[in-house]
């Protein structure tokens, strides 16, 4: 093989690396700067679809002027046998809002989270056993949340509208468009199906196994989401 094919063998996979990893973020905090602490434990998911069940799922807190204060990885505990996501944050002022963000590799995207909360110092919210929920909305959403708001009335704020459902066969999409990509997922987070651009709205899911799922259709500017059952 000569060396021009090598080169050029070596600048594809260089591109390719690339843009496998371009959403991951540079996340960054140093605790040593803060003056207070407090732990939060919670899960994440798309709807009922939990998809913390991943050492690669990464959740950030961030204070209002988007200074990042926290930094972790899900992690495994053979206890309890569940995947949970303990979170140090950090602050040197009391009672600023807080929000969250993650990085999802399933469906390879910088999300935002329900789950707002004010920092207290030397406080715990949610436990291994009680752990908050954190639910993948759009930023517009999230940034509506606050500590008062609930899961429920922020979710139906960036529903899909797919149907019929339950669906046997064809699934349709509504808002699908040329430059969005359409997910399947199952209750344990696992793509089953994924297909690119929205070429056409009519989705042929009659090879899915029966039972409950959650699409997500995301493009730059929106995630949208909605659990479907599958007969």
């Amino acid at each position: 093989m000569n060396s021009k094919i090598i080169k050029t063998l070596i600048a594809l996979l260089g591109f390719a690396a690339q843009t496998m990893f371009a959403a991951e973020p540079n996340w960054q905090v140093d605790g040593s700067q803060y003056e207070y602490n407090m732990t939060v434990t919670g899960v994440v998911s798309l709807s009922d679809t939990l998809v913390e069940n991943s050492p690669e799922v990464i959740v950030a807190a961030f204070n209002e002027a988007g200074e990042c204060l926290g930094k972790t990885e899900v992690r495994y505990y053979a206890a309890i046998e569940k995947y949970r996501v303990p979170l140090m944050v950090y602050s040197n002022t009391n009672n600023e809002v807080i929000r969250l963000k993650a990085y999802v590799p399933a469906i390879d995207s910088l999300c935002f989270l329900t789950g707002a909360f004010n920092f207290t110092s030397d406080a715990s919210l949610g436990n291994y056993s009680e752990p908050k929920q954190w639910m993948v909305v759009t930023e517009e959403v999230a940034m509506q949340d606050d500590p008062s708001s609930s899961i429920a009335n922020v979710m139906v704020q960036n529903a899909l509208m797919v149907y019929p459902n339950p669906v046997e066969g064809i699934l349709y999409i509504r808002e699908w468009t040329a430059n969005s990509t359409f997910l399947v997922m199952d209750l344990s987070g696992k793509v089953v199906l994924k297909i690119e651009s929205g070429l056409s709205n009519a989705i042929d899911v009659g090879v899915l196994k029966k039972g409950y799922y959650t699409c997500v259709l995301k493009d730059k500017n929106q995630l949208m989401i909605q659990k479907i059952l599958k007969i």
